[in-house]
């Protein structure tokens, strides 16, 4: 009878010991799930990732675009190789032109300094005269004291490197007159034969000289 008590005593005894051990798990597991339920309350819902779903339509839109895209690269290639091909003839025209323009005016240039030579050297004759010569416009006149005829008065002026006077205008006579007045002076003017009429030693007929 003493040991069944003592077996039932044990068992109790055992029984507390079991029951006062399994407290602090009992704890921990209660701490662990008031921690979680705080977590849940407290926590925000995490946003769930959607990803975005290629549809037909927006497929087609971005193959429309970057059709479109293309064709404008290809309008502004051919624009821009237009606009170099218009700069490119351009400048070789440009180019030709100044060139000739150069060469023009260079030739130019070259007959306006012959020009100006020979109006200087006219600008020297005219202004020196020999000795014993009259200027009047341009020409110099010499009046010789020597009395001979049409022909000996001619071939004299020609040796001087002149000839007998051409009576051009009414202006050339009155000075003429003045020269020497009341002299009187062979003109190089003469009645042709073969032509029946008076000539100019320059072979101008009188009415056009």
């Amino acid at each position: 009878m003493v040991w069944p008590a003592m077996t039932n005593i044990c068992t109790a005894a055992q029984g507390t010991e079991e029951t006062a051990l399994m407290e602090p798990e009992e704890q921990i597991y209660v701490n662990i799930q008031e921690v979680g339920d705080y977590r849940a309350k407290h926590q925000r819902p995490r946003e769930t990732e959607t990803k975005p779903v290629r549809t037909d339509a927006v497929a087609r839109e971005e193959t429309e675009t970057w059709s479109l895209l293309k064709v404008a690269a290809v309008c502004l290639a051919l624009l821009c190789f237009l606009l170099l091909t218009t700069v490119i003839g351009v400048s070789v025209l440009y180019d030709r032109d100044f060139n000739q323009l150069s060469r023009d005016l260079s030739n130019q240039t070259a007959e306006k300094d012959q020009l100006l030579v020979r109006y200087q050297n006219l600008t020297k004759k005219i202004g020196t005269c020999p000795d014993g010569w009259t200027q009047f416009g341009c020409s110099c006149y010499f009046l010789s004291t020597a009395t001979n005829t049409w022909s000996s008065s001619r071939q004299a002026c020609l040796m001087k490197g002149a000839d007998l006077v051409i009576i051009d205008s009414k202006r050339e006579m009155v000075f003429l007159n003045k020269l020497k007045a009341h002299w009187k002076f062979w003109m190089g003017l003469s009645n042709s034969p073969i032509q029946r009429k008076w000539v100019w030693t320059d072979g101008r007929s009188l009415g056009t000289a």
